[in-house]
């Protein structure tokens, strides 16, 4: 298993927090643990090891009165570790660029469009119009240069598992209508893992989830370590749900359909006369 190093920053300074403690509002989180050291020292020591492809979280919002000094901290992380770490939580439309100027400035890079990125995704006319409206969206907005690699389905599913992309537009329909049956495709050793994510505290909980038997403490559970992933993390960009919409005549009744499993069923279906 690959270790992913992580950088958790929240009032300037570097933490362990509780997961699901983290509130804006007063910049209040649990804290489990505060290190006397900066980001930098632990940027340095992940470069010494060679452990690549870290996150650096950013855990105060833009507005909050600690969030330049979380900033500075986040940027520190990144120069003492060129190409070795990214940013993960407190990135916004608005902020992006600053963020993209402090690793243009590392790269010695001087114009956006000389940073190419791939995005992978299927060959089919959706996956296409999906994909063309990212790459633009990137482009207009930070001015990289973002190439559409379209293959096969079975094709991204090879290079998915081999984790052979930059960026990679791909889905998932739930076997069950519980958030478990999605969470569970991010634990460390899941088959389904293909972005290479770990986090202990996630895995816990997620864990600990299969044998609680209080219906609402376990939905708290998996609300945490949705947290985590999605906001802590950054680990995933949430695109669409998708819907399907159905005409169905006045005359049947008894028409079912699925939210996951089949999409609808005619076994308990009628037709009046």
């Amino acid at each position: 298993m690959r270790f992913r190093p992580c950088i958790d920053i929240h009032n300037g300074k570097v933490k362990q927090i509780v997961g699901g403690s983290l509130k804006d509002a007063g910049d209040q989180a649990e804290e489990n643990y505060i290190s006397e050291q900066d980001s930098t020292f632990y940027a340095k020591m992940y470069k010494k090891d060679n452990l690549r492809g870290g996150h650096i979280i950013l855990l105060n919002p833009a507005g909050s009165e600690y969030y330049e000094a979380t900033r500075k901290q986040a940027l520190a992380a990144l120069q003492a570790f060129p190409g070795g770490m990214q940013i993960g939580g407190g990135v916004t439309a608005e902020n992006a660029k600053e963020y993209l100027d402090a690793a243009m400035k590392e790269m010695g890079v001087s114009n956006p469009a000389d940073i190419k990125i791939t995005l992978l995704t299927t060959d089919t006319d959706g996956a296409k119009k999906q994909a063309e409206v990212l790459q633009e969206q990137y482009q207009k907005n930070l001015g990289i240069t973002v190439e559409i690699n379209q293959v096969t389905y079975k094709q991204r599913l090879e290079l998915e598992t081999k984790k052979d992309y930059d960026m990679v537009v791909t889905g998932w329909v739930p076997d069950y209508s519980d958030a478990y049956s999605y969470l569970e495709l991010w634990i460390s050793d899941s088959q389904y893992n293909h972005s290479g994510y770990a986090n202990a505290e996630y895995d816990k909980l997620l864990k600990d989830s299969q044998t609680e038997t209080d219906a609402k403490t376990r939905q708290d559970m998996l609300f945490q370590a949705e947290k985590i992933f999605l906001e802590e993390d950054s680990a995933l960009v949430p695109l669409q749900l998708r819907r399907d919409q159905y005409l169905i005549n006045p005359k049947i009744s008894n028409f079912n359909v699925y939210f996951v499993g089949y999409d609808f069923d005619l076994v308990y279906a009628d037709i009046s006369e």
